[in-house]
């Protein structure tokens, strides 16, 4: 499914890296498909590396997250947040995991986009740890 998915993948990664990391611009523009290839998180700046790290796959979590999946993605099968989960859960135990982490499964819906974005409330106060 890679392969198929190439050109969309290629077109998340062009419009998530200037998010991930605000320093990766390439001459301060867009970077093209070929420079976004190029991205090394390892060559960012120490906080953006530790930002990029707290939302890893390693299950420790640094602060709350939400996962909203997709029933219907074609990208990122719904075992794999199942699987995310679990591996919090393992990490950090099981009820610690229920206060950090929420995974929310929308039946219907793809890999996302902005048309799903007002699913998502804003929060009134901050998260204290």
């Amino acid at each position: 499914m890679w392969k198929s998915n190439y050109n969309a993948l290629v077109g998340y990664l062009r419009d998530s890296v200037p998010r991930w990391d605000e320093t990766y611009r390439p001459e301060r523009r867009p970077a093209t498909d070929a420079e976004v290839k190029l991205w090394n998180p390892l060559n960012s700046p120490a906080y953006v590396q530790i930002d990029l790290r707290r939302e890893d796959c390693t299950g420790h979590l640094a602060r709350p997250l939400i996962i909203m999946h997709g029933g219907a993605d074609p990208i990122v099968g719904t075992g794999e947040g199942e699987g995310y989960k679990n591996l919090v859960a393992k990490t950090i135990g099981r009820r610690e995991a229920e206060n950090l982490l929420a995974v929310y499964y929308i039946p219907g819906m793809g890999h996302g986009g902005t048309q799903f974005d007002s699913l998502i409330p804003r929060r009134s106060t901050p998260w204290k740890p």
